[in-house]
């Protein structure tokens, strides 16, 4: 019982705004690295994000490691929403920023002289049904981040001047996969030539992340290093 009772405290916490404010302002890892310092275990969702807007020369991209689903689920309505929100709808600022206010007051304030659209208004139906899949449990909030994650990257892919996608794995095996099919036919090129790795030294570090501790505190690094810009 006190585990599930420490466990609910946790979801609590990724589920408030303040809790996000205060990792934004302390820069804690939130598109780079490992959250909150955490190895990679069975729960944990490896991410990989990428912002794009031509006109403001802005190009971000990262992977990243949250320990768990509430974990992703919090950055994903406090962090991702409004960074996307801003970085793709606001006209004044010229570099990437995560904004520290809630997602209310950002859209508000850049509303006021931007006006609204149907892409400002669809990034706010993304916050509110994120909002809804804190009631649910891990499996569920699970499939709703999925559905989610799938009707996002379709919805930006349109979008030639401006982009914004998310990808998450479970498995490090799925990142060998992802990887080989973006790259596509000059794969064994690209990772001998840019990781400087053989097929089989990439496919054996993804797939023995949870086995092998110095790969399980290298990986995000190598990702970040070698394999960031994949779009």
């Amino acid at each position: 019982m006190n585990k599930e009772i420490e466990g609910n405290k946790i979801k609590k916490c990724y589920g408030e705004y303040l809790y996000w404010e205060n990792k934004i302002i302390n820069d804690n890892n939130l598109w780079q690295g490992y959250f909150e310092d955490n190895n990679i275990t069975d729960k944990s969702i490896i991410v990989y994000t990428g912002i794009f807007n031509l006109e403001k020369d802005i190009l971000k991209m990262g992977w990243v490691v949250y320990p768990d689903v509430n974990s992703f689920l919090g950055f994903l309505q406090y962090v991702f929403i409004p960074t996307v929100y801003f970085n793709l709808f606001d006209k004044k600022e010229n570099e990437f920023l995560t904004p520290i206010s809630n997602f209310s007051i950002v859209v508000n304030e850049i509303n006021k002289y931007n006006g609204n659209c149907i892409r400002s208004t669809k990034m706010e139906s993304y916050y509110y049904y994120l909002e809804y899949l804190w009631n649910k449990s891990n499996e569920e909030i699970l499939l709703g981040i999925n559905k989610f994650v799938v009707d996002f990257n379709e919805y930006w892919n349109e979008e030639p001047k401006s982009k914004a996608f998310i990808k998450f794995f479970n498995q490090g095996k799925d990142i060998y996969s992802f990887i080989k099919k973006t790259i596509g036919w000059d794969f064994e090129e690209f990772v001998q030539s840019e990781i400087e790795m053989s097929l089989g030294d990439l496919e054996y570090t993804c797939n023995n992340i949870l086995e092998k501790p110095l790969i399980n505190k290298k990986i995000i690094h190598l990702l970040n290093s070698k394999i960031v810009n994949l779009f």
